[in-house]
């Protein structure tokens, strides 16, 4: 039995009206049930208070675990790291819609079926929206034929994707679209090493993103017993680019294969990112050198400029 109500101190932070949340007081944690979230703990913490994006998150971690029927989680300073992790908020608009999507697939399971009623704020908690928005995104994705909606008001929500929701679906799990992995096609001569080493790597994994980035790697050896494991490196240079979400292509010294692998992402539709040394700039072809190439001088500088041209096309995933 609740021995109090009051309002969530998760989703208060962005959900008005907010959530009103029953709770009880056990040592030096306050047991919640709320209405959106589910259950969790929360270790009393002086003066924390969570801003929206990570009130957002940490929602999307407590109600993930109470649809999967896990441990309820207990939120204190050292945790909420990993529940964030669980539940990363969307960095842009198309990705706040294939977010939705695939939460709705996950219940709908077979195209020409209603998913069964729930909670819309449930399913907000799980692509990490406000309630509201979330409404309103639904009302968006039925006007533009991904959806149809059987139901919908506060308390209830009953829908079921269209061949167009299903369609996008099955590219998103197909293809690169949400991919952690990127390909780094650049020269392989001794003065690109630090430019990688200390400028091109360190920005992706910064950004969220998984190695291997280049295609001879040693890691790649690590997956020699995998059956779909590409043992000729141009095999692999392909393969490895198809799982790619998008390409670092550096010009600098102007090789071949670099233009020739770049020109292969952008034929199947992959953002591809253009960088060249400063001193080599002007040495470019003019059919090239008037993309917006990344001009670069020392490896920080390229760092910097990929965490943010990443982050301004919102692919940034950490």
């Amino acid at each position: 039995m609740m021995q109090a109500h009051g309002p969530c101190p998760l989703c208060a932070a962005f959900d008005p009206p907010r959530a009103d949340a029953g709770f009880n007081n056990f040592g030096e944690y306050v047991y919640f049930e709320c209405p959106r979230c589910g259950p969790f703990q929360l270790k009393e913490m002086p003066g924390w208070e969570p801003d929206e994006e990570e009130a957002l998150e940490l929602s999307g971690a407590v109600r993930m675990a109470k649809d999967d029927d896990r441990q309820v989680p207990r939120i204190t300073a050292e945790t909420i790291p990993g529940l964030r992790a669980m539940a990363r908020r969307p960095r842009s608009g198309g990705a706040f819609i294939d977010r939705v999507l695939e939460v709705l697939a996950e219940l709908c399971k077979y195209p020409g079926r209603a998913m069964p009623q729930c909670r819309p704020d449930h399913l907000a908690a799980r692509a990490c929206m406000p309630t509201p928005a979330f409404i309103i995104l639904l009302r968006m994705l039925q006007e533009e034929k991904f959806l149809g909606i059987a139901e919908l008001d506060s308390v209830r929500l009953r829908a079921y994707l269209t061949t167009v929701g299903w369609a996008r679906v099955d590219a998103l799990a197909r293809g690169g679209i949400r991919s952690k992995r990127a390909f780094v096609a650049m020269a392989f001569n001794p003065e690109m090493k630090k430019a990688y080493n200390e400028g091109i790597e360190p920005a992706l994994l910064e950004c969220g993103y998984e190695p291997p980035f280049l295609v001879d790697d040693p890691v790649h050896e690590e997956r020699a017993s995998e059956p779909d494991y590409q043992r000729k490196i141009d095999d692999r240079i392909f393969a490895e680019i198809r799982r790619s979400r998008f390409v670092i292509a550096d010009a600098t010294f102007r090789k071949v294969n670099v233009f020739l692998e770049a020109g292969f992402a952008e034929g199947l539709g992959l953002d591809v990112f253009w960088c060249c040394r400063s001193d080599q700039i002007e040495e470019l072809a003019f059919d090239t050198r008037q993309i917006g190439h990344i001009v670069w001088t020392t490896s920080e500088d390229l760092r910097l400029a990929i965490v943010d041209r990443l982050g301004r096309r919102g692919l940034r995933l950490a």
